[in-house]
């Protein structure tokens, strides 16, 4: 379950970055 938490957290940094 915390491995699918952080999966969830990277994704929303690299579209946070991506977006920037």
């Amino acid at each position: 379950e915390n491995k699918k938490l952080q999966n969830q957290i990277q994704k929303l940094y690299g579209d946070l970055y991506n977006k920037e």
